[in-house]
């Protein structure tokens, strides 16, 4: 194994911890050192042990592929526990921050126009010319909003995603 990979290795480690089918299984930083493949078919392998009844605790610096193993989730910063749950929960422990929406568009003017009359819309900004920067402290009530705006005032919107609708996010919010 001294010749492999440390990405072979960790896959290595892997099997040879699931290997006798336990209950729990404990992980220290298991996509350290994985290619891009390699992290696929690690975070396969530990989902597919979790639906199968496994309880997995894992400890990571790489929160974004933490959301494609679990919704279940417990922030640890400095050993104290900041927060558990599953994201959504967690981010709305925190709407004292505005939500971010990021709005791909052609008429950026018209949408920041039509949204600027919603009572929980805090700012408004464009970020790119095909592109609007929303900040709202009810992100829900934004995302039942947004499909009758733009269909009453005929909008293009072409994409539409939150950068802060991530567990990076909500760690930065809750330690920062």
């Amino acid at each position: 194994m001294r010749t492999y990979s440390r990405g072979m290795r960790q896959r290595a480690k892997l099997a040879q911890a699931l290997a006798h089918d336990p209950e729990v299984l404990i992980l220290d930083e298991p996509l350290s050192g994985a290619d891009p493949v390699g992290r696929v078919q690690i975070l396969r392998t530990i989902s597919e042990y979790a639906r199968q009844g496994g309880h997995v605790l894992m400890s990571t610096h790489v929160l974004y592929e933490i959301e494609r193993v679990t919704e279940n989730i417990v922030l640890i910063h400095n050993g104290k526990g900041i927060a558990s749950g599953n994201l959504h929960a967690i981010r709305a422990l925190i709407d004292k921050h505005p939500h971010e929406v990021q709005i791909n568009t052609p008429q950026p003017r018209e949408v920041a126009q039509a949204v600027a009359g919603l009572d929980h819309v805090v700012a408004i900004e464009m970020s790119t010319p095909d592109g609007l920067l929303v900040r709202t402290r009810q992100p829900d009530a934004f995302y039942r909003d947004l499909p009758r705006i733009v269909v009453d005032h005929r909008l293009d919107v072409r994409g539409l995603e939150s950068p802060d609708d991530s567990l990076e996010a909500v760690f930065r919010y809750l330690v920062g």
